[in-house]
């Protein structure tokens, strides 16, 4: 491994560096543009009820550029109905479990949040707006903090002890005040602000999707957090792969026994980038496998159970 040298110190563009940094945290308050380039259609408030869907004309538009009001008059941008089918009942979206089976909308929200990704922005359909919950929306929120503090109404609670000990190396298991103090865990910083970023897509029965644009609704400055440097390292979230890339994956895993053949397989074939976490989680679910919840010594018995070769004897000391 090479040493770095005072003269490399001296290459190194300290000026540069500090302006990166002040832009960074300077984003943090001041908020950036999302964008999300897709291919729409642009209605005004008196082509809505003249022009039918035959006759709509798409091309691709930024979709952040015309939420707040900011492409007045426009009144909704309109998804292409053949590429995205709208639902053919008033319940075939009505709640969580029947949008699953809808497959226009599948296909739309994962198109939407594969575009925001690849531009530098992550996104997720938060449910429905909140004011109405049976009416025929979902809202479309950031994906990195768009949830911001909770206060916890447990005043009890607010001082919370942590255990200061563990199990490692302690087998008499004499632990003080053990399993009765909480369990410190890594969890995601929610003290600042959230992000206000969100548009709101709605759906005519039988008709199309649409962003609604009216009232100057939908918000498209992304604040509390900093924007991606780059896109090619993230990883795609297992929610964003088709069909046909799931199964290419359970089919390359079990062809090689190896889930990194099948990351390197779907970087290669689409330019997507998984963790070998989520190549195994999606194998496991596949194959309906709902033994990743099982530790060693169940797996350990399982198989010794199985076993035709091992006799084996299983001692237990039950109070």
């Amino acid at each position: 491994m090479n040493s770095i040298t005072p003269e490399d110190t001296l290459s190194v563009d300290l000026d540069l560096i500090q302006r990166e940094l002040d832009d960074n945290i300077r984003s943090l308050s001041e908020g950036w543009k999302g964008s999300i380039p897709f291919e729409c259609c642009v209605l005004h408030e008196d082509d809505i009820a003249n022009i039918s869907p035959p006759n709509l004309i798409f091309s691709e538009i930024d979709i952040c550029e015309y939420l707040s009001g900011n492409k007045y008059p426009a009144s909704r941008l309109v998804f292409c109905p053949k590429t995205y089918p709208p639902p053919s009942t008033v319940d075939a979206m009505s709640n969580k479990i029947s949008s699953e089976k809808c497959p226009g909308w599948i296909n739309l929200r994962r198109a939407l949040c594969l575009s925001a990704l690849k531009s530098g922005c992550s996104i997720i359909s938060n449910g429905s707006n909140g004011v109405s919950r049976d009416s025929a929306n979902r809202v479309f929120r950031c994906g990195i903090n768009h949830r911001g503090n909770r206060d916890d109404d447990n005043p009890t609670m607010a001082i919370k002890q942590y255990r200061t000990t563990s199990l490692i190396n302690d087998r008499s298991n004499n632990r003080e005040n053990g399993k009765v103090l909480n369990k410190r865990i890594k969890v995601t910083d929610k003290s600042g602000p959230s992000c206000k970023f969100q548009f709101t897509v709605k759906w005519i029965v039988n008709t199309y999707f649409f962003v609604e644009l009216r009232l100057r609704s939908g918000c498209c400055i992304h604040t509390s957090h900093s924007r991606f440097l780059s896109t090619d390292s993230i990883p795609l979230p297992t929610r964003l792969l088709t069909s046909d890339e799931v199964e290419n994956i359970v089919h390359v895993v079990n062809a090689t026994s190896n889930h990194g053949s099948a990351r390197n397989f779907i970087h290669s074939k689409t330019g997507n980038i998984i963790s070998l976490m989520k190549s195994a989680y999606l194998c496991r679910k596949h194959n309906s496998d709902d033994q990743s919840a099982k530790d060693d010594i169940l797996f350990m018995m399982e198989n010794l159970v199985k076993s035709k070769d091992i006799s084996f004897v299983s001692l237990s000391d039950v109070p």
